[in-house]
């Protein structure tokens, strides 16, 4: 606190505090400490200030002071690693959670960020397409979150993904065949040079593709993917299966006829 415009002939000027809050004090010198105790609760506070020349009060005045609650920073929920391939768009979200009411938070990217990384401000969803000139292997990188408090909090959460080529788009069927009295394809992946024989019923995955062989003909394969059954003709990579229409459900039985007998009086 300073005493400006100080009548030179008047004794140095002194300051005291009334009705301070808890935990507040003032030097003679005017020198404010508040050390707000944990209990005390958030509020407003109107301590007088007054600045005295010797033992007579010259000015006072009122301040008033507002104690808010401590801002807690924001806390990010448990991220595991996930998977990403090279070619193929991906979103993923992260949320962080703030114990403060009325709290909104700010994401944002840190780090070293992958080329061509997005992330959505206002909702923690990050979204990638690895690039074809991304080498397979863990990528890092970490992401912000911040509130609007005051001070303002950030919490920082490292990200961890594992890049892999996409086989899937690589995977060709090639042929089918009769063999011992039973309809056999295969399968080529270009990528690992290898070439899988599938016939119906066998369990498959490629990239995060996993499907079961529903049946083989001369001109291509039928599977199922989780609740899709898909169609993949001879010379097609697993990326360009075709869903088949929706299965109609089985309509139930009509009812019978039911005959009623009526016996005379």
């Amino acid at each position: 606190l300073k005493a400006d415009g100080w009548n030179p002939t008047w004794p140095k000027p002194s300051f005291r505090v009334a009705a301070p809050p808890e935990g507040l004090t003032v030097s003679p010198a005017g020198e404010v400490t508040w050390t707000p105790p944990a209990e005390l609760p958030a509020g407003e506070f109107k301590p007088r200030f007054l600045v005295l020349a010797g033992d007579e009060t010259k000015f006072e005045t009122e301040v008033t002071l507002t104690l808010r609650d401590a801002n807690r920073p924001p806390k990010f929920d448990p991220v595991q690693p996930f998977k990403a391939f090279v070619g193929r768009a991906l979103t993923y979200d992260l949320k962080a959670l703030d114990e403060d009411a009325d709290t909104t938070l700010v994401y944002a990217l840190a780090g070293t960020v992958p080329p061509g990384m997005t992330i959505d401000a206002s909702t923690g969803q990050v979204a990638w397409t690895p690039p074809e000139t991304q080498e397979p292997g863990e990528v890092t990188f970490q992401v912000t979150a911040t509130d609007n408090g005051s001070p303002q909090n950030t919490a920082t959460q490292d990200v961890r993904v594992q890049v892999a080529d996409d086989h899937a788009q690589f995977t060709f069927l090639i042929g089918s065949i009769e063999k011992d009295e039973q309809r056999v394809a295969w399968l080529f992946d270009r990528l690992a040079n290898t070439k899988s024989e599938v016939r119906m019923g066998d369990k498959l995955r490629a990239s995060e593709m996993e499907f079961t062989i529903d049946s083989v003909d001369s001109r291509g394969i039928a599977f199922r993917m989780g609740k899709q059954r898909l169609r993949l003709e001879l010379g097609q990579q697993l990326r360009e299966a075709k869903a088949f229409p929706p299965e109609s459900p089985i309509p139930p039985p009509p009812p019978k006829n039911v005959l009623i007998k009526l016996k005379p009086n």
